[in-house]
């Protein structure tokens, strides 16, 4: 973002110049600025792929990408083969560290907890506990196993009503993330998840917007791209603005337009791989029951999630406080989990190849094109970026604020005594009183 916002005060204090400059500048900077830039990002394209579970995310990706050289890295580092991650460097690299960078699993190897504010991904096996207290039991319970206990009972109660009906009444629901599938999926591999540490990036680090802000975003993002390929066209064969005092070359346009959407595809696919070493579960609460609570200001019978880490443990040379947060003001609408799988597969080998060498090629056939087109459709594109930069961060702009840990005032008073400060807190909930006005 710092490079991007260094580009557009720059290409603003440069425009008003004459003619003659404005040329050089547009055929000297801007025209290598877009594709060079495009290169780059290593951390927001790493951030971006870590948090990404669906197709949609991967495809909003791509759109006017930038990074794509850590984006190939990445796809090579978490699905290559050891000879393909010599060549980048990584022949010595254990599958943890790109998991711990690039992926949104958790496995024997990587962890999540709470650090300073914000969700850190360590290595390591964490003390951390994830528990349902449902008021219609007063019971406590874990919460996958809880999750899925709900769903399977109202699969077995329900078996006779129509499945638009049961979704009415389940108080979850499980779904797959939009666009997953896993041809021999057995429940003994769904069970595998439940020996990792808990997801908190995924349910409680990161606000996620609705899925009609994304689907809005990749349908502008579209548009977006679309339009710097209809404008390259007209500019060329319309408007016929010369380079230089001479037409364009042939070869500039269809190369410009034909790379873009090589690259295009071929960051998809990058995208696509990251995301597909990790198996995914998703389970979504019924939000009509919610709003009828809340419409008819009834005590919310609803289950309340609790994430609780114990303070003082260590992990990886750090030492981390203890952390409690609950979804019971804002009740979580979509609880997931994920984890890596064990092995790859000589297919996904081969569309690697193929993500690898369309996104190396694209770029290459694009550059030359930028660089024989007229200047204005390499500053049109590099907008491009830098509005679709904006959007993709913007997704993921709402984060787990320091306010929400409940200890944050009283860190060290409550260390090896987290489950007694936890019961206390849901006893004080069910009556009604504030036991921790104190803290």
């Amino acid at each position: 973002m710092k490079i991007l916002f260094f580009a557009f005060i720059l290409s603003v204090l440069l425009t008003p110049v004459c003619a003659d400059g404005w040329d050089d500048f547009s055929n000297n900077l801007a025209t290598d600025l877009a594709p060079f830039l495009a290169l780059f990002g290593e951390q927001t394209t790493k951030q971006f792929l870590s948090e990404s579970i669906t197709v949609l995310d991967y495809y909003i990706f791509s759109i006017a990408p930038i990074g794509i050289l850590t984006a190939v890295i990445s796809a090579i580092r978490v699905c290559g083969t050891p000879s393909l991650r010599a060549f980048i460097g990584r022949a010595q690299e254990g599958g943890g560290d790109a998991e711990a960078e690039l992926c949104s699993s958790t496995s024997r190897d990587v962890c999540e907890l709470y650090n300073n504010g914000g969700i850190a991904r360590v290595f390591g096996r964490p003390k951390i506990l994830e528990v349902v207290y449902d008021p219609s039991t007063n019971g406590i319970y874990p919460c996958r196993e809880f999750v899925k206990r709900r769903r399977d009972e109202w699969i077995r109660s329900d078996e006779g009503i129509r499945s638009e009906e049961r979704n009415r009444t389940a108080e979850w629901n499980r779904t797959r993330a939009s666009g997953e599938t896993f041809a021999g999926e057995s429940i003994a591999d769904e069970a595998v998840a439940d020996i990792f540490a808990p997801n908190l990036s995924l349910n409680i680090g990161i606000r996620r917007k609705s899925t009609a802000v994304s689907w809005a975003v990749a349908v502008s993002g579209t548009f977006l791209q679309v339009g710097v390929l209809g404008f390259a066209v007209v500019v060329t064969y319309c408007l016929k603005w010369e380079k230089d005092g001479n037409r364009p070359d042939s070869y500039a346009c269809p190369m410009a337009i034909v790379g873009t959407l090589i690259e295009w595809g071929g960051m998809f696919l990058c995208a696509l791989l990251v995301g597909k070493t990790s198996r995914k579960q998703v389970f979504h609460r019924n939000q009509q029951a919610l709003d009828k609570q809340s419409t008819r200001n009834l005590q919310s019978t609803s289950s309340s999630i609790y994430w609780l880490q114990p303070g003082g443990q260590v992990l990886g040379d750090q030492v981390f406080d203890p952390f409690c947060h609950s979804d019971q003001d804002q009740p979580l609408l979509q609880y997931v989990t994920s984890w890596k799988k064990p092995s790859r597969s000589q297919d996904s080998e081969l569309v690697l190849w193929v993500a690898v060498c369309t996104t190396i090629i694209g770029f290459v056939i694009q550059f030359v094109g930028l660089r024989g087109i007229h200047s204005s459709i390499s500053v049109a594109q590099l907008g491009a970026m830098m509005v679709m930069s904006v959007a993709r961060s913007a997704l993921r702009m709402q984060r787990l604020k320091p306010d929400d840990n409940f200890l944050r005032q009283c860190p060290d008073e409550v260390v090896g005594h987290e489950l007694d400060w936890l019961a206390m807190r849901i006893a004080a909930n069910c009556m009604g009183r504030d036991l921790f006005a104190a803290f």
